[in-house]
């Protein structure tokens, strides 16, 4: 505990300790020897000022600042939590780079099939046959960029699922057509299905990483609130709710 009194000579306040209650002290303010018997200063009133006795140095201090109880703790922010972290979350670069990808191979799939169908060169089974491919490579990844945009969990699966696969069956394409033997293909069309299997691979290969990095994972709500770990594991057939691997949390 401390006294605290107001200098009778220069009115000003003056704190001492409580074992010089009754001596004599001498004012920080004005020097002049005061007895250390009468305090007024209330207790939130700040103290400007500490008197010691005679011989000792004088020097300003200021009381602790108390902190009002709370009568509950605090509880931090989540970052992750559903209620924030939908309105808050943007759409990074690396979602963006993959639907750029996709829409470039769902262009490239939808300018090959018109061409198919102007050149006329199939016969009607197999005209049908490729028809019904690439409205289905249509409809499959028109469905997965719209889940992309979106953000949902099972385009992301799905995209980079399928994106890896498709990227190896591409690259396995183009060597085997660089490699055939020179009467099975004119230059011309080696170069066309080869450079087509190239561009189509690069692009599939360009969803399949960018999917898979950090800010994806964070936009498409792959962290667990509770640990923090990123998972793959769906709750549901249509991955609606994510589950943890290591805590078994679901959100």
């Amino acid at each position: 505990m401390a006294i605290v009194f107001r200098c009778p000579e220069c009115q000003k306040q003056v704190q001492v300790r409580d074992d010089l209650g009754g001596k004599k002290v001498r004012c920080p303010h004005c020097k002049s020897v005061v007895s250390a018997t009468m305090p007024e200063t209330p207790e939130d009133e700040p103290v400007v000022a500490t008197a010691l006795e005679d011989e000792e140095e004088y020097r300003e201090e200021r009381p602790a600042r108390v902190r009002p109880r709370r009568d509950e703790p605090r509880r931090s922010r989540d970052r992750y939590e559903d209620d924030d972290y939908d309105v808050a979350r943007s759409m990074p670069a690396s979602v963006v780079v993959a639907i750029v990808a996709m829409s470039i191979l769902l262009a490239l799939q939808l300018a090959l099939g018109v061409l198919a169908l102007a050149v006329g060169t199939l016969n009607p089974e197999q005209l049908g046959r490729a028809l019904g491919q690439v409205i289905g490579t249509i409809v499959v990844g028109g469905l997965i960029l719209w889940g992309l945009i979106v953000g949902h969990r099972l385009a992301w699966q799905w995209g980079r699922v399928l994106a890896m696969l498709g990227a190896v069956l591409m690259v396995i394409v183009a060597i085997i057509t660089f490699a055939a033997p020179a009467n099975d293909f004119t230059p011309v069309a080696r170069f066309a299905l080869g450079g087509i299997a190239f561009i189509t691979s690069g692009c599939l290969f360009t969803i399949t990483f960018s999917l898979g990095t950090r800010p994806a994972k964070e936009y498409f709500r792959l962290r667990c609130p509770s640990c923090g770990r990123f998972t793959s594991a769906a709750a549901d057939f249509f991955f609606n709710t994510a589950k943890c691997k290591r805590c078994g949390n679901k959100w």
